[in-house]
């Protein structure tokens, strides 16, 4: 079970900078209540170090299956995924591009193929480059961030429409 201070802290996330303007998607009626018992299945993207390493290791300790998104450090994220096996968890890791839509579509369709579900998603990928952020940089990061946003909901969206109209 995921500790509720996780979830509080990914929902407090969604609320603040650059995801402000999505706020309102999260009192949407398409969106379940979800309880920290109820979240198995859990996407962390930017999962191949630091932060997103760490908290899909939290996730795997707590039980989770975790998808470990990468972007390009495939060889790291398989050692997130042993490392979240070792931690009683299960894990898979799958590459995607989180400001290209169709890759995101394709990372949550590979989730559900192989754990059934996707409860959760922590939205940690970035992109950062060393050095100073200039005032260019930080625009293009938080619009980065906004644009993922908006795809996972998007894509979530459309999922709920399609479990609503094969339940009829």
């Amino acid at each position: 079970m995921p500790p509720l201070s996780l979830l509080l802290l990914v929902s407090l996330l969604a609320l603040t900078s650059s995801f402000a303007p999505f706020a309102p998607l999260l009192s949407s009626p398409l969106l379940k209540p979800l309880h920290a018992e109820q979240a198995k299945v859990v996407v962390v993207t930017g999962a191949s170090r630091g932060l997103g390493a760490a908290i899909a290791r939290s996730m795997a300790t707590d039980g989770c299956s975790v998808i470990v998104n990468y972007a390009g450090s495939e060889a790291k994220a398989l050692e997130v995924v042993e490392d979240c096996k070792r931690l009683g968890g299960d894990a898979i890791a799958v590459q995607a591009n989180c400001g290209v839509p169709e890759e995101i579509e394709a990372m949550l369709k590979k989730g559900v193929e192989k754990f059934g579900t996707v409860d959760v998603i922590v939205n940690n990928a970035g992109i950062t480059k060393d050095g100073l952020v200039s005032e260019e940089q930080w625009h293009r990061e938080e619009q980065w961030h906004r644009e993922e946003q908006w795809h996972h909901e998007e894509q979530r969206h459309r999922e709920e429409q399609w479990h609503m109209l094969s339940d009829t």
